[in-house]
């Protein structure tokens, strides 16, 4: 008897929460008692940089021509060519500032690089552009008021 033909025979799956070796705080909530250790792996991305995925936790990730790009809350980019090797990560100093939640978006079609972020009480999201060789705002921060409690809940 001939075994059913099944396309999922070699390959893996995954499946969410992966048990990740990273960072792990024991942050103390601004001053109350302090928490258990616990693992910070918010908000990951995945980008495909010289035909591998690579995935990032709690930052945004984004390839642009030759490089790959990597952003934090805290404002550090980071970039480099072989992410592979650990010690080739270099950070573009005097970037962008503190920002929440930041996501990178490059657009091809115009050579654009623009920054997105919000994670703040007020309700908006930023938006702003860079300039892709230094990784520095270029003009005014935009603001778009996401917020509609009535039409769209908290």
């Amino acid at each position: 008897m001939k075994k059913p033909y099944s396309s999922c025979s070699s390959k893996k799956t995954f499946c969410n929460p992966l048990n990740l070796n990273y960072s792990i705080h024991n942050d103390n909530h601004g001053g109350e008692i302090p928490a258990a250790p616990f693992r910070e792996g918010a908000d990951p991305s995945i980008e495909i940089f010289q035909d591998e995925y690579f995935l990032f936790s709690s930052a945004t990730a984004m390839a642009i021509e030759d490089e790959l790009y990597v952003m934090f809350s805290e404002g550090n980019i980071f970039k480099t060519k072989t992410p592979k090797y650990p010690l080739s990560w270099t950070e573009i100093p005097d970037t962008c500032e503190h920002t929440g939640d930041p996501q990178l978006f490059f657009d091809k079609s115009t050579g654009r690089l623009w920054l997105t972020h919000a994670c703040s009480a007020d309700g908006y999201i930023c938006i702003h552009e860079l300039d892709k060789r230094t990784m520095k705002r270029t003009g005014d921060v935009m603001r778009l008021n996401v917020e509609d409690h009535a039409n769209r809940g908290c």
